[in-house]
């Protein structure tokens, strides 16, 4: 027995459990995003449901760097460290917020609430700036000192605006007097993006780990053969 051929055997057949049980995963993502969209009407307590309408703002809050009305944003500043070849933009800070709201169902009059905490955010990104001492401003007012020198800065902004179309993914929770969709132990996605490109990416993804996870099994088997011969 060669050992010397032990740790590659480890390394690519624990590389080809992690990839199949993450294409798992993304298999089991697919079926939530293609089942078939409810009315608010047709929910039930426990159940897993898609629903897709508008946003509606009980509580608003305001963004950070264009003070919009939403019901989330998620602000992310950069700064461009500067090191020979290796020079590349470095996140710095990164904060999402969110609020609760109703979501005004797309096919009846009903409404249902929504709680994003946890949930995966899909959105559109909507720009930002390079104003240096803005940034510079709002860095400290979150009590964040810039560790990495004293580079270019950048931020960029996505919110969830009142009015916006989009689709909720979750499962639904029975709270006094009302239903609430909240993270479970489905999937929980709020999203501008159709469901069906999601669901198409994510399944492409899928097929993508699968091919990788299979490589690195052929290689865990083709090191072991070398280990026991």
């Amino acid at each position: 027995m060669h050992m010397g051929y032990l740790a590659p055997t480890l390394v690519f057949g624990g590389a080809s459990a992690l990839g199949f049980f993450l294409a798992q995963r993304k298999a089991r993502k697919v079926k939530f995003f293609q089942q078939e969209e409810l009315e608010v009407s047709q929910v039930k307590a426990g159940g897993v449901c898609k629903v897709h309408g508008l946003v509606v703002a009980t509580q608003p809050i305001s963004s950070p760097l264009t003070g919009k009305p939403c019901v989330w944003y998620r602000m992310q500043v950069q700064e461009y460290v500067k090191a020979g070849r290796a020079s590349r933009w470095t996140t710095i800070h990164d904060e999402a917020t969110y609020a609760r709201f109703q979501l005004k169902d797309r096919k009846g009059p009903g409404t249902i609430e929504v709680n994003p905490a946890g949930a995966e955010v899909v959105l559109a990104g909507e720009g930002g700036t390079e104003d240096h001492a803005a940034l510079v401003r709002y860095l400290e007012s979150k009590g964040k000192s810039r560790m990495l020198g004293y580079g270019e800065l950048r931020a960029s902004e996505t919110t969830l605006q009142p009015g916006e179309k989009i689709f909720v993914l979750g499962t639904v929770v029975e709270e006094p007097g009302r239903y609430t969709l909240s993270k479970g132990k489905a999937p929980f996605v709020l999203s501008d993006t159709d469901s069906g490109q999601i669901a198409y990416s994510e399944n492409n993804s899928m097929y993508v780990t699968r091919f990788w996870s299979g490589l690195c099994a052929l290689m865990a088997a083709w090191w072991l053969w070398h280990l026991v011969r």
